[in-house]
């Protein structure tokens, strides 16, 4: 099991990392296109334990433009703790969104240029094991 685990992550981490290069497209856009489709830029799934009260980076960090999000759909237990997932800047800023119900899916906006590292904020007296997928998005 522990072998399996252990794969598992080096696998997460493997796509994280291969994905983080990336490149975007710019396009003009079709008249028949959607007039406001999301290009991935970078994702990757994971799966954490969380200490009670502490902030676990997920990856390594992202050049991220104004108004680029990072979209998270995640489940963690137990259930009812209190968890923020979102994005810490250079200047250990955290901009987040708050889940008390086991999931997310949601997404955290970049207020600035910059570099952002995904994260998650366990608020609750235990720990906690999330699971699921982050994506860095051009909207």
């Amino acid at each position: 099991m522990k072998m399996r685990k252990c794969f598992g992550l080096m696998l997460a981490f493997a796509l994280v990392v291969s994905s983080l290069g990336a490149s975007t497209l710019a396009a003009e856009p079709q008249a028949d296109a959607d007039p406001d489709p999301a290009i991935e830029r970078a994702s990757g799934w994971f799966n954490e334990t969380v200490s009670a009260g502490k902030v676990k980076k997920i990856g390594s960090a992202i050049s991220l433009r104004v108004g680029e999000v990072v979209r998270f759909e995640v489940n963690y237990s137990p259930k009812d703790a209190t968890v923020d997932f979102g994005i810490v800047d250079a200047n250990n800023v955290f901009y987040y969104i708050t889940s008390t119900t086991g999931s997310i899916n949601g997404e955290v906006e970049a207020p600035e240029n910059g570099s952002y590292t995904p994260a998650i904020r366990n608020n609750s007296s235990g720990s906690i094991s999330v699971a699921g997928i982050i994506g860095a998005y051009i909207e």
